[in-house]
């Protein structure tokens, strides 16, 4: 009797567990869907055509990645870059492409066995 009432204790949790995840993937699909209108909504009022594939692809084409760096990501004024007049700021090249620092190149790895 006692593995009855646990086996269906189990199958509730799961249940309540699955109706849980189903509620937040419903509220995440409606909040995706409302984010898309209002973009939408604010292309129309600027007077430009909307699309979903073409916004994601200009949000991509928009960050930096390895490689691509500069003008072609940032404009060729370098908009986005260091504003002020001496120089690029830290982590920027000259010409307004963002470069993120590197690690050095790890070329050789000790270890040890700990007791």
């Amino acid at each position: 009797m006692t593995e009855f009432l646990t086996k269906t204790f189990r199958a509730f949790a799961l249940l309540v567990l699955a109706l849980l995840g189903m509620g937040m993937a419903l509220i995440f699909m409606f909040s995706t869907a409302i984010a898309v209108g209002v973009l939408y909504l604010v292309a129309r009022l600027r007077g430009r055509p909307f699309g979903v594939r073409a916004y994601w692809q200009q949000r991509q084409a928009a960050r930096p990645g390895p490689a691509g760096f500069g003008a072609a990501s940032f404009g060729a004024a370098g908009a986005r870059g260091h504003a002020g007049g001496f120089g690029a700021a830290p982590g920027q090249a000259q010409g307004g492409g963002f470069r993120p620092r590197r690690p050095a190149e790890i070329t050789d790895v000790e270890s040890r066995d700990l007791p």
